[in-house]
Parts: structure tokens; sequence; C-alpha cells
């Protein structure tokens, strides 16, 4: 009986974290490699992609017309927590211009009692200041928004 039940709990463990992965796969495969491409680069044509994903991270080539960029996505169980450049051939650093708009909006919008409430609440949410968030960490956001929405 021990061994019986050793033998499910293994066999579910595997099941659980091989559709774990798939479903990982399946969101880099349709969604990820995309929006970490216009993410990184927006103003670039995005050409393809490739992609593998591993237990705490996740590796992306993406192909531009005229620029690769790779990337090591690092995650925490749902999470992404972090965003490494391993090479990038573009002369503009990836997720540099997510930055740059995000304060063009922030300096751009009047000071406001609804814009402090929203600033105030994404610091909460974030455990950081939208103001000091660097265009890798707003991508980790948006990866982990659109996973959760996948």
């Amino acid at each position: 009986m021990k061994k019986h039940l050793f033998l499910f709990l293994t066999c579910s463990i595997l099941f659980v974290n091989t559709c774990f992965t798939q479903s990982m796969d399946n969101f880099f495969k349709y969604e990820g490699v995309t929006l970490l491409a216009g993410l990184a680069h927006p103003t670039n044509t995005y050409s393809s992609g490739q992609y593998s994903v591993y237990s705490d991270y996740v590796l992306a080539d993406i192909f531009y017309e005229g620029y690769t960029t790779k990337l090591k996505i690092y995650r925490d169980g749902d999470y992404f927590t972090g965003i490494i450049a391993i090479k990038d051939t573009d002369f503009v650093p990836p997720f540099a211009a997510i930055e740059l708009i995000k304060n063009f909006l922030i300096e751009g919008t009047e000071n406001t009692k609804e814009r402090q409430k929203v600033m105030n609440d994404f610091e909460k949410m974030f455990n950081t200041a939208l103001v000091n968030m660097t265009g890798k960490q707003m991508a980790c956001v948006a990866l982990t928004v659109s996973w959760f929405s996948y």
C-alpha cells in the first residue's frame, strides 16, 4: 500500500510539473516572446523568436530585422522577477524605450490627487515607486500580468 501511495504521489508531482512547464511553454510560444520583443525594442521589426523554459528562468532569443537580442528572464513560481540581456546587437539598450515612455508619461501628467493615489497604490503593490522602476522591471510586471491572464 505504501509503495502504491508513493508511486501515486510521485506521478502526481511529475504530472503537475509537466502541465505547468507545458503551459509556460505555450505562453512563450504564443505570447511571451512576442511581448518581450515589443517591450525590449518597440521600434524594431520583430522577425522570430526562440525560447527554452527552465525551472527558475527562461532563455529567449529574439530576432528583429538586422538585430538580435538574447534575454534571461528569471522567475519565482508564477512571477517574473528579473531580466538580463545576455546579448544585444542594437545600439539602444533593451527596455530603454519603455522606461523613457514611462518617464515622459509621469512628467507629462498633471500632479492630481488621482495621479498620486494611483502612484501610491502602485508602490504598495510592487514595493517600489513607479518613478524608480527600470524598463526591465516594468517588462517583468507586463510579462507577469500577461502570464496570469493567459
